[in-house]
C-alpha cells in the first residue's frame, strides 16, 4: 500500500501534462515525494507543540522579583555586601533541525549582581561586577513537567532534584542549607552556610562561614 505522501503526489502530477522521458519522471516524483515528506514533518511537528505553562507554586522562587531592586545586607560586625537582584526575565528558545526535532523552551530567570565594595566579591575576574545566575526554571514543549532548575547564591548552587522536593512546601520560609547545595563556595571569595528565602521578599538573610548572620536593612536584627 502506497504512503499517504505518495497518494497525494501521484494524484497531483495525474494533473499536470508533460512529455519527458520515464527515466526523468521517475527522478521527479523521487524529488517531489521526499520534497513533500519533508514538508508535511515540519507541519505536524510545528502543529505538536504544547501550551507550556507554569503554575504559581512553580514560580514560587521568582515571585519577588518584579522589578529590579537593590538590596544591602550587613552583618552584626558592620561588613555589608550591597546586591542588585534583578526583575525576572521569560524568555523562549526555538530548536528547529532534524537531529535535535522541533521544541521550544520555555524559561524564568532572575540574574544578581554584587556590587563593587561588597564584602563577598566574585573570584573569577571575568565575571567581578557582572551579572549571574540566581535562579532558574525551564520546561519543554514536548513534555509538560519541569526539565530544568538551577539556584545560586553566593556560592551554594542548588539543583534540580532538590528543588523539585520543595514544590510541594507551600510554607512562606524556606531556608536553603549548605548540607543540601549540590555546590558549596563556587566562585566566591568567602562562601555562606545557609540563606533564608521569604516568598514575597526574596532573600532576607544568610550565615557566613564564620557562623555571622547577615540580614537585610530593612529586617529586624
Amino acid at each position: 500500500m502506497n504512503s499517504l505522501p505518495s497518494q497525494i503526489l501521484d494524484r497531483w502530477l495525474q494533473t499536470i501534462p508533460y512529455r519527458e522521458t520515464p527515466i526523468i519522471m521517475s527522478n521527479r516524483k523521487k524529488v517531489l515525494y521526499f520534497t513533500l515528506c519533508f514538508l508535511m514533518t515540519i507541519c505536524i511537528c510545528s502543529c505538536s507543540y504544547r501550551n507550556v505553562t507554569f503554575s504559581t507554586q512553580e514560580l514560587k522562587f521568582t515571585k519577588p522579583f518584579v522589578f529590579n531592586d537593590t538590596i544591602i545586607y550587613k552583618s552584626i560586625y558592620g561588613n555589608s555586601d550591597t546586591i542588585i537582584f534583578y526583575k525576572v526575565l521569560y524568555q523562549v528558545n526555538q530548536t528547529r533541525n532534524l537531529e535535535q526535532g522541533y521544541y521550544n523552551n520555555y524559561s524564568y530567570n532572575v540574574d544578581y549582581r554584587l556590587t563593587i565594595g561588597s564584602y563577598h566579591k566574585i573570584i573569577n575576574p571575568n565575571e567581578v561586577g557582572a551579572q549571574t545566575n540566581l535562579y532558574d526554571i525551564t520546561k519543554s514543549s514536548d513534555s509538560p513537567t519541569i526539565n530544568g532548575q538551577e539556584f545560586c547564591f553566593l556560592g551554594l548552587i542548588f539543583d534540580d532534584k532538590y528543588l523539585d522536593s520543595l514544590l510541594i512546601d507551600t510554607n512562606s520560609i524556606t531556608i536553603f542549607d549548605e548540607s543540601k547545595a549540590q555546590y558549596q563556595e563556587m566562585n566566591i571569595n568567602e562562601g555562606i552556610k545557609s540563606f533564608i528565602f521569604e516568598k514575597e521578599k526574596g532573600i532576607v538573610s544568610f550565615i557566613d562561614k564564620n557562623n555571622n548572620k547577615w540580614f537585610r536593612v530593612d529586617t529586624k536584627l
